[in-house]
């Protein structure tokens, strides 16, 4: 048989449980500021990755082969030689026409140490382009180059 409470009883009934959600609460809040603490300690900021890339640019085919532009026609990647202290990067390729930087192409692919290739497909159509390779929204290498008519 359960008593049925009212007035003060009801109120010290609620209290109890009222005063055991906030002990409880309170007990989630240090340990999650523990937590927080040992995996990013006030003050200290993460690292950034370091990058240098060479030879960045148009190139045709698996061979890697270095074009000033490219030719309606060919098979298009964008080729460059990346060297990082990251094991694997997330990295994007993102084309802009040189006139007035709409986008026109966004690619993103996870590279190691080495020479990166992007394949553009569709082929670009003629005209001027201004590309870059990003890490987030730092943009790690910028370049122009052309697709022109045979």
């Amino acid at each position: 048989m359960r008593l049925k409470l009212e007035g003060i009883e009801l109120l010290r009934d609620m209290g109890k449980v009222m005063g055991l959600f906030v002990v409880i609460l309170w007990i989630c809040g240090v340990l999650f500021a523990f937590v927080f603490k040992i995996v990013l300690p006030p003050g200290e900021k993460p690292v950034a990755p370091e990058f240098t890339f060479r030879n960045v640019g148009p190139c045709l085919g698996i061979d890697r082969k270095r074009v000033e532009k490219f030719e309606v026609g060919d098979k298009q990647y964008i080729c460059a030689d990346m060297e990082t202290d990251k094991s694997q990067a997330q990295l994007y390729l993102y084309i802009f026409t040189s006139e007035n930087k709409d986008q026109v192409y966004v690619d993103g692919a996870k590279f190691n140490s080495g020479p990166i290739m992007y394949h553009i497909a569709p082929p670009l159509p003629p005209g001027k382009y201004w590309a870059k390779i990003s890490l987030g929204r730092s943009a790690l290498v910028d370049f122009e180059f052309e697709v022109v008519e045979k």
